[in-house]
């Protein structure tokens, strides 16, 4: 057995989709030495290979549906092929997920009956739609399957307890988004005289724009970008002219705006974008969810040591 300490990786509420297992493991005296044995303790609770089986059955599905069953073997580079990077993908979202979950009764949090029945339905659901050579190749069973639903449900619902003190009354100014539509005449690469003639361009541009009927249709045969429409806010604006656009009125046009790589001229579509605006207050909102929820996580494992059976693992291949 070896000691391995993980730290947080990128998801913390975990989907229920994670690796895929290939050969069948050897047998011995009538016992499956991945089913029946613990695979790594997690704190005060253990994980079956079993269980660590079903994380892998279902980011073999996700994965093989995309790239086929040869994605295993692609390198990453430094000895790495996808199969590595997978179990260890494995191994520290299932230390995630048995950490979250004890914290998680130590402080009270526990799913109701209808959840844990939801869990057990998806798991029956799951099961139905297995082929039966997957069943026996990955040691799928209903009860093992719901408690990883369980597992996965308690998480979030833990994560929701967790982070309900965030501040959610984020101001409209705060989240405000904004869609501008843009010419754009490049001076990339060119001498200061040649930059003038783009100048003179550009005025020229501003004065056809205040005529044109359609400021899109404009910007599209007259702007050296394919893109002509862009929406932001103050955390995410461009350099050249965000500061600009955010100062413009719906329906204003702007002068001439020189930036490091040309000038632009901005037509202001909508200085609220109402739909942006909201899905930018519950992304900040979220990001804030996210931060907090690791500085708790970081705490917690300080108190969750993690016991990995390294030769059991090695056994328990992707193909």
């Amino acid at each position: 057995m070896k000691k391995r300490y993980l730290g947080i990786l990128a998801g913390l509420i975990l989907c229920l989709c994670v690796t895929a297992c290939g050969k069948n493991s050897e047998k011995t005296e009538g016992k499956d030495t991945i089913k029946d044995a613990v695979l790594m303790a997690v704190g005060d609770e253990t994980v079956s290979g079993q269980e660590a089986m079903v994380y892998l059955y279902l980011l073999r599905q996700q994965y093989e549906v995309g790239m086929g069953e040869g994605v295993w073997s692609y390198s990453l580079g430094e000895e790495m092929t996808i199969e590595d990077y997978a179990k260890e993908a494995v191994i520290s979202n299932l230390t995630q997920l048995k950490v979250i979950c004890q914290q998680a009764v130590s402080e009270g949090i526990t799913l109701d009956e209808g959840e844990a029945y939801e869990a057990q339905r998806a798991a029956r659901r799951l099961l139905e739609n297995a082929t039966e050579e997957d069943k026996e190749r990955f040691r799928l069973e209903e009860a093992v399957i719901a408690k990883a639903y369980e597992d996965n449900v308690l998480a979030a619902k833990f994560f929701d307890a967790a982070t309900a003190e965030v501040n959610t009354n984020i101001s409209n100014e705060d989240a405000r988004q904004i869609t501008v539509q843009y010419v754009y005449v490049s001076t990339e690469g060119m001498i200061e005289a040649q930059k003038e003639e783009k100048k003179e361009k550009a005025k020229k541009l501003l004065k056809e724009a205040k005529k044109a009927t359609s400021f899109l249709s404009f910007a599209a045969s007259n702007s050296d970008s394919e893109e002509t429409q862009i929406t932001f806010g103050n955390a995410d604006m461009p350099e050249d002219f965000g500061q600009a656009a955010m100062e413009l009125k719906t329906g204003e046009l702007s002068s001439v705006i020189e930036g490091e790589k040309g000038y632009y001229i901005l037509y202001c579509i909508t200085d609220y974008n109402e739909d942006a605006t909201l899905a930018k207050k519950e992304a900040m909102i979220e990001e804030e969810r996210d931060r907090l929820f690791r500085e708790k996580y970081a705490e917690w494992t300080e108190d969750y040591k993690v016991v990995i059976s390294e030769a059991l693992w090695d056994e328990m291949r992707m193909r």
